[in-house]
C-alpha cells in the first residue's frame, strides 16, 4: 500500500508541474500495462510525462506499478525517444530503477529499457523491454494522452 501512495503522489506532482513549468507542447499520458515476467503476468498501470526537445526527439520520464503473483513491480524510468519523419512510429530508450517487492524480498535493479511504439490521435501503444542484472521481461502499454 506504501507504493500506491508513493505511485499516486508522483503523478499527481507530475500533473501539476505540466500544467505550471513548461510549455503547451508537453504532453502527460495514463497508461495500462501488461508485463510478461518468466513464469507470470504483472498487470498495472503508468504515467509518462513527455517534453520536446527537438523536432522529432522528446525527452520522457515514465513511472510504472504492476502486480502478479504475489510480487510488486515499481519502476520510475527517464530517457528519449526518436519519432520517425512522416510516420506516428517512434523508438525510444529510458534507464531506471525497478523496485521489485514480494515474495519476502525486497530489490532495485538498474534497468536499461528499449521500446518501439505507434501513436494515434490521442492513443499510443508501445512494446518495452526492460533489461537488467538478473532481470529481463516485455511490456506492453496502452496510453491515452491527456
Amino acid at each position: 500500500m506504501k507504493n500506491l501512495k508513493l505511485f499516486v503522489v508522483v503523478m499527481v506532482l507530475l500533473s501539476l508541474t505540466q500544467s505550471s513549468c513548461f510549455s503547451q507542447s508537453s504532453e502527460t499520458s495514463g497508461g495500462v500495462d501488461l508485463s510478461f515476467l518468466r513464469g507470470t503476468t504483472a498487470f498495472g498501470f503508468s504515467a509518462r510525462y513527455e517534453v520536446p526537445f527537438k523536432s522529432s526527439v522528446k525527452w520522457m520520464a515514465t513511472g510504472g506499478l504492476g502486480f502478479g503473483s504475489g510480487i510488486t513491480l515499481l519502476s520510475l524510468q527517464g530517457g528519449a525517444k526518436y519519432n520517425f519523419e512522416d510516420s506516428d512510429v517512434y523508438a525510444g530508450l529510458e534507464i531506471g530503477p525497478l523496485f521489485l517487492f514480494g515474495n519476502g524480498n525486497s530489490e532495485s535493479r538498474f534497468t536499461f529499457t528499449p521500446q518501439v511504439g505507434y501513436r494515434f490521435d490521442k492513443f499510443d501503444i508501445s512494446l518495452r523491454y526492460y533489461l537488467g542484472s538478473g532481470v529481463d521481461f516485455a511490456n506492453l502499454r496502452f496510453a491515452y494522452i491527456f
